[in-house]
C-alpha cells in the first residue's frame, strides 16, 4: 500500500493529479488506485510515445494541445512536437496503393523501413527500394 509522504518541493504534482480529478484532495484517491494496480504489471514503457509521453495517442493529442510551445520551438525536438504517428493498418487502409501507403508509414517518422517491411511480409530492401 502507497504510504502517505509529504512530496519534494521539488516535486510538482499538480499536473499530474489534475490527470485524476478537478480538485488534488479528490485526485489522490484515484491516482493511488491506479498506482496500486499498476505495480507488478506490465512494463510503463511500453506506452511510451515520443520519448516523453506515457499514455495512448489521445492522451499525447490532448497534452500538446495544452502545451504552449509558441517561440520555443527551438528546444522542444521535432518528435516531441509532432501528432501521434497513425499505424499501420489505418495507413494501408487509405488504399492510396503500397508504394505510397510504404513511403507514407516511413516518412512519419514513427518506423523504420524494416518494420514496415515487416508488416507488409517484405524484405526490407524490398521497400527502401520504392
Amino acid at each position: 500500500m502507497a504510504s502517505a509522504v509529504c512530496a519534494p518541493d521539488w516535486l510538482l504534482t499538480g499536473a499530474l493529479l489534475s490527470q485524476f480529478g478537478k480538485r488534488h484532495d479528490e485526485a489522490r484517491e484515484p491516482y493511488r488506485q491506479f498506482v496500486v494496480a499498476r505495480l507488478g504489471g506490465e512494463s510503463i514503457w511500453k506506452n511510451q510515445r515520443q520519448r516523453i509521453y506515457l499514455g495512448a495517442d489521445g492522451f499525447v493529442r490532448l497534452t500538446q494541445e495544452k502545451i504552449d510551445t509558441a517561440g520555443d520551438e527551438r528546444s522542444i525536438p521535432c518528435i516531441q512536437r509532432r501528432a501521434p504517428a497513425r499505424s499501420f493498418d489505418e495507413i494501408f487502409r487509405d488504399g492510396n496503393g503500397r508504394t505510397e501507403a510504404i513511403a507514407t508509414a516511413y516518412s512519419h517518422g514513427a518506423c523504420s523501413y524494416r518494420q514496415v517491411a515487416k508488416h507488409q511480409g517484405l524484405h526490407a530492401s524490398q521497400v527502401s527500394e520504392g
